[in-house]
């Protein structure tokens, strides 16, 4: 992925008007008067309106930014929530600095596509703001900012605030190394991350300190710790600007007067069946570019799939109508269930069944398709007497995986024909290692030499295994997601025959 920054221009234009919440801070003092039952009595009600309560209390939210050809993933820090503002690292939102942004999730919700917001000194720090229209609503609670930046020494306990999934944690470590590159201020921690954690903010005594930019690559001494870009001075004097949080004196007391007020107002709304915090709107479906599958005139109709899926995996709508593209019914699970019989292939992005269950599957003849890092998190070792390859590693940074076979599938695409490159990530793509004899290498990395890109493998039940990696950050999207369509239809058994 290109990490540098590319926000050059001030995306200004968010419309304006007056708000509700301006609306809200404009009643009558006598409202501030509340008595304290009540308001609490209120935050009851309003509780029992949330799934996930809790929520209004973080200060990170879970983004998920689609092009036409891929999806990044990581961590948005609340700045402010009217509008709702972001700080997160540049590189996560290229695709909206270059206007090829379709659709951006804000912990699963559609609010439509954010503006980014100048900040020189946070651009040079390898960050991006990024505010929503005033109308979307997602209420959370605002990351306070420090005036100065906090100290850190080497040996310093820390606790970095990650997302998996939608559970909060916060993982504690150690500062391990400190370095100075090109004028920013880079801390390394001995905290483990991994894919989707970009973004997460590490706090010290309540209050922003530094942003998870990516994790060492898996040649240092310190692969997968998470490497993080302190701010400096100059930008949280700008994000303090735009945020407006944490001040003390007549402004606080002014934030929470309307705060008291909206209360007071909210229960009005709710004696009249209103919710003071709507869901927020839909923006419509997820209409993705039509993806050309070979062999589609052999569709079956109702051929069922099942897509399983973790934190850092392709958002499941937008997986959901690439397969209905092509002939599948979809159902999606972020926990599998224990009968996969119904399903004629199970496709498994980050999480994934028991690996137990699936071979009892695949002994029945079903069909189980692995994408990226997924079979290191099943557990190589156990899977490896079904799955067709003993070892997950990472290639090299920025290449190319290129068709060397078509194996038992009718592609349109042509052996040499490049199928995806890699983002240039710390640590590099995923890739297979060792492939069983049975094992079709279909795609190879270019380097190092017999790393798998992709892999099919018939069992002796008569159950298939399909393996990919490289979706997100692929330059050559089009053709990585025939050669994933094509070949999820032959897992589900679509194919039969090896073509020629």
């Amino acid at each position: 992925m290109d990490r540098r920054p590319s926000l050059v221009r001030d995306r200004a234009g968010v419309r304006t008007g007056t708000s509700t919440w301006s609306v809200l801070c404009a009643v009558p003092r006598h409202l501030a008067a509340l008595d304290r039952d009540l308001l609490h009595r209120k935050r009851t009600i309003m509780s029992s309106r949330d799934a996930n309560a809790n929520a209004r209390s973080s200060s990170v939210v879970g983004l998920q930014i689609a092009t036409n050809h891929h999806i990044d993933v990581g961590v948005g820090i609340v700045l402010a929530c009217r509008p709702l503002t972001l700080l997160v690292p540049a590189h996560l939102v290229t695709g909206l600095s270059s206007s090829q942004a379709r659709r951006v999730l804000v912990d699963g919700a559609d609010l439509g596509l954010p503006q980014i917001v100048r900040s020189p000194a946070a651009e040079q720090d390898e960050l991006a703001v990024v505010r929503f229209h005033p109308e979307a609503r997602l209420p959370r609670r605002p990351i306070c900012l420090p005036r100065t930046p906090p100290a850190l020494r080497i040996g310093d306990d820390i606790s970095l605030r990650v997302l998996d999934g939608p559970n909060e944690r916060d993982v504690v470590g150690h500062v391990t190394m400190l370095r100075t590159d090109d004028g920013r201020q880079w801390i390394t921690t001995d905290t483990q991350v991994s894919r989707g954690h970009s973004g997460s903010p590490l706090v010290v005594a309540g209050r922003l300190a530094a942003v998870c930019q990516g994790k060492a690559p898996e040649s240092s001494e310190r692969a997968g710790d998470a490497l993080l870009i302190r701010l400096s001075q100059e930008t949280l004097r700008e994000l303090r600007k735009l945020s407006g949080v944490c001040a003390k004196g007549r402004r606080n007391s002014a934030v929470l007067a309307c705060m008291v007020a909206l209360v007071g107002v909210g229960t009005a709304i709710g004696l009249l069946g209103g919710d003071p915090f709507p869901p927020a709107v839909s923006r419509g479906g997820v209409n993705p570019d039509p993806v050309r599958a070979a062999g589609a005139a052999n569709t079956r109709s109702h051929t069922r799939a099942l897509y399983v899926h973790g934190i850092g995996a392709i958002e499941p709508e937008f997986m959901k109508a690439q397969l209905e593209a092509v002939g599948f019914s979809v159902d999606t699970a972020a926990i599998a269930p224990e009968d996969l019989t119904p399903y004629e292939v199970v496709v498994c992005h980050v999480n994934a069944p028991d690996p137990g269950i699936l071979e009892d599957y695949l002994d029945g003849g079903g069909g189980v398709v692995l994408l990226e890092a997924t079979p290191y998190y099943l557990g190589v070792a156990d899977i490896a007497s079904w799955f067709g390859a003993a070892t997950y590693a990472n290639a090299d940074d920025c290449i190319e995986a290129k068709l060397v076979s078509r194996g038992p599938l009718p592609l349109t695409l042509d052996v040499g024909d490049v199928v995806a490159k890699s983002a240039c990530a710390w640590g590099g793509p995923a890739a297979m290692t060792g492939l069983a004899e049975d094992s079709v290498l279909l795609a190879e990395w270019a380097s190092p030499q017999g790393y798998a890109f992709a892999f099919a493998r018939t069992l002796p039940t008569n159950g298939r295994v399909y393996y990919q990696a490289q979706f997100a950050g692929a330059y050559e999207g089009e053709r990585a997601w025939d050669l994933f369509l094509t070949a999820t239809r032959w897992t589900a058994g679509f194919y039969t025959t090896v073509p020629r």
